[in-house]
């Protein structure tokens, strides 16, 4: 009798042993995720071709998307949608946009990524299939 209730008191501090290292675990991810999203939280903005880009990033991984198209007859036409982002690791990551009511652009989801390069941001999409660069944003 003395043998079995060691063991099962030998399997009792083992499951409490487990069960406290994986809630540990989750917090100290928590916490580092915390850290990954505040790396892009800020204003992102740069040029490609004609159009002027500027991303403003939240720390409640939300955000404002604004582009701002220079046309040939020197009108601009100014473009902005909310998005929801999330973090991938600390380099990547993509964003959401929404219209202006909140719904998806056209009934579906419209999403571009993002690659942290040496302090720069790489915004691309994928467009039937392949990688296309949008812009390289610099952090205001």
């Amino acid at each position: 009798m003395k043998k079995k209730f060691l063991s099962w008191g030998t399997a009792a501090i083992m499951v409490l042993t487990i069960i406290c290292v994986t809630v540990v675990s989750c917090k100290k991810n928590d916490k580092s995720n915390e850290n990954i999203t505040s790396l892009v939280v800020g204003v992102w903005s740069g040029t490609e071709g004609n159009t002027d880009y500027k991303l403003t990033f939240s720390a409640n991984k939300t955000g404002l998307y604004e582009d701002f198209y220079h046309s040939p007859s020197g009108e601009v036409e100014h473009l902005y949608m909310s998005f929801d982002f999330t973090m991938t690791d600390s380099q990547n990551g993509s964003i959401t946009l929404h219209d202006d009511d909140g719904s998806y652009l056209a009934g579906d989801p419209e999403i571009l990524y993002f690659e942290i390069i040496s302090g720069n941001m790489v915004l691309y999409q994928y467009h039937y299939g392949s990688k296309e660069t949008l812009c390289l944003l610099h952090k205001e």
